[in-house]
């Protein structure tokens, strides 16, 4: 014999139902000639049943995992609010609607990411004074390197000016002779004419001592040598004006950032931002926006504007030339806007 464990359940159109969660089977045999079960007995063993059956059905439940119970709870709480007909259909549709009316309505700052470097302030450039060949380095001197104010960076050589320099003042001996014998005899003339080529030795010498003095290259001012490596250069020629080396101060930092031109329209001097480097990505440092430079520049297939930014507390570990990542506040933007923005915008160039 087999009776429906059953539980009261209410109907989405309203009103309940009787919903069977199981059945109960019973196998019955007579010994000693008994008699099978009658009526009676299946009535009470249904009534048995129809109390078993809504505890069974909720230990069955509790026995789940969580997440079904939660999506259960919350089909039941839907149906109160919203009614029991299409339940799931229109908590999406009320979630869907919140959702949107929340990133059109919540605000946050928005800020514009772009690439940035840190730059020193004051940063000098070593160029060859004269064209020559590079015979010596400065103890240390390599690129990462301090130097301070006056230290030897390089040697040309000087060979070829000391020659001159000896001939000069050949030239000046012998024209000094030649005044010093006019003048004894009397020859004004032929006096004259030797002071002249003397005064022209001295000038030569002169010009021959600076230039002796100006191969020798040496750091303008104290700090840290970013640029420029003449290892591989010991021995070549090199020409009047050739970028050697690049010393910059340390302690007088600023940021430049690479915006995109998409984005430089939403950013002003006077902004502020943070900057996370490479060398130490888990803190940001605060920079303060001074000049945005109103000339675009290509670089992989995009204009990029240069943003420049002051460190609000420059620290001992940075270094010219680390590389990171800026945000730069944009003002206040809801979250509809940020996200769309890109897109409305792409879509109003190909209308127009």
């Amino acid at each position: 014999m087999s009776v429906p464990l059953r539980r009261t359940r209410a109907k989405p159109e309203g009103g309940v139902a009787d919903e069977t969660v199981g059945v109960l089977t019973l196998e019955l045999r007579s010994v000693g000639g008994g008699k099978p079960i009658d009526v009676r007995g299946v009535e009470m063993l249904q009534a048995a049943a129809d109390l078993l059956g809504p505890v069974m059905a909720t230990r069955r439940s509790d026995d789940r995992l969580w997440a079904l119970r939660t999506v259960d709870s919350t089909r039941r709480a839907g149906a109160w609010l919203v009614g029991p007909r299409h339940t799931w259909w229109k908590i999406a549709a009320a979630l869907a609607t919140g959702l949107v009316l929340f990133c059109a309505l919540f605000k946050i700052e928005h800020r514009v990411g772009s690439m940035a470097s840190l730059e020193a302030t004051g940063k000098r450039v070593i160029a060859a004074p004269l064209e020559g060949v590079v015979s010596a380095l400065g103890v240390g001197v390599r690129p990462g390197a301090e130097v301070q104010a006056g230290q030897v960076l390089a040697e040309l050589d000087t060979r070829e000016l000391e020659l001159q320099l000896a001939g000069a003042m050949a030239r000046r001996e012998q024209a000094e002779r030649q005044m010093a014998n006019a003048r004894r005899d009397g020859k004004v003339a032929e006096a004259q004419v030797a002071q002249a080529s003397m005064d022209k030795a001295m000038a030569d010498a002169a010009l021959v001592r600076r230039r002796i003095e100006l191969s020798r290259l040496t750091s303008p001012i104290a700090g840290v040598i970013v640029a420029g490596d003449l290892k591989d250069k010991l021995g070549a020629a090199v020409k009047a004006g050739d970028n050697l080396m690049q010393v910059a101060p340390l302690g007088e930092l600023y940021v430049v950032a690479k915006v995109d031109e998409r984005d430089v329209g939403l950013i002003k001097a006077g902004g502020e931002g943070v900057v996370r480097f490479k060398g130490d990505p888990s803190r940001g440092h605060a920079v303060t926006i001074e000049t945005i430079v109103p000339l675009a520049v290509a670089r992989e297939g995009k204009n990029e504007f240069e943003v420049r930014a002051k460190l609000a507390a420059p620290e001992a570990w940075m270094r010219p030339g680390m590389e990171g990542v800026a945000r730069l506040d944009a003002g206040q933007r809801s979250l509809l806007w940020i996200g769309t923005r890109r897109v409305f915008d792409t879509v109003r160039l190909w209308l127009w």
